[in-house]
């Protein structure tokens, strides 16, 4: 998938990021807790502090990380259209040089201006998406593997999006699962062979 720029942005920004847009309104089916921070079920309106731990909370959630990520994606979508006001939306360049080292980018001062005042509609069309794959131990370790379909049909999808025609995928990944067949056809099974491929894996005693 070719990216021309990209950001990325650490879990230090986004306090800041709820704090700059007055907090975030949340509905919770679970009781989050986590880093002295508890958010019961219900809806909530949280402030930075509260927001950073309804985000990073895991082992509570019966989903695991695909809950997580589920309520990561509640607070940012919130965030984005927030930002879509003009109390925030012009002092986002000011945002960014407070947020520092929690920000990183190629886009310039400049590339980012114009995208705040020629494509802030755009954040009315984001559209969410979450990939799910099976639990997996390799080398000791948990992984999540996405099935070959999946994978592709994401491809598809994001290339559409992007005014690209649709390309089979053919990588390291679509490699593995064709050595996997067993695994994909067996709802039981956690064993995932990653024989005879160049691969690097991290193990119990490897962060």
């Amino acid at each position: 998938m070719p990216l021309d720029y990209s950001v990325t942005i650490d879990m230090g920004a986004l306090k800041e990021l709820v704090d700059f847009v007055g907090g975030v309104t949340v509905k919770t089916d679970i009781v989050v807790s986590f880093d002295g921070q508890t958010i019961p079920k219900g809806t909530h309106h949280l402030n930075g502090e509260k927001a950073l731990a309804y985000t990073r909370m895991r082992y509570q959630d019966p989903r695991g990380d695909y809950g997580r990520q589920l309520r990561q994606q509640e607070v940012l979508m919130q965030i984005v259209h927030k930002l879509q006001s003009p109390q925030y939306m012009f002092r986002i360049p000011t945002l960014m040089n407070k947020l520092g080292s929690h920000i990183s980018t190629d886009l310039t001062t400049q590339q980012i201006e114009k995208l705040i005042s020629h494509y802030h509609q755009c954040t009315k069309h984001v559209v969410t998406k979450q990939l799910v794959g099976r639990e997996a131990w390799i080398n000791g370790s948990s992984y999540q593997v996405i099935d070959t379909a999946s994978l592709q049909s994401a491809s598809d999808q994001l290339r559409k999006n992007l005014g690209l025609t649709s390309k089979k995928l053919h990588n390291t990944e679509t490699k593995l699962n064709e050595l996997n067949t067993d695994f994909f056809s067996n709802p039981n099974s956690t064993t995932y062979n990653t024989a005879g491929l160049d691969t690097t894996y991290y193990t119990d005693n490897t962060y």
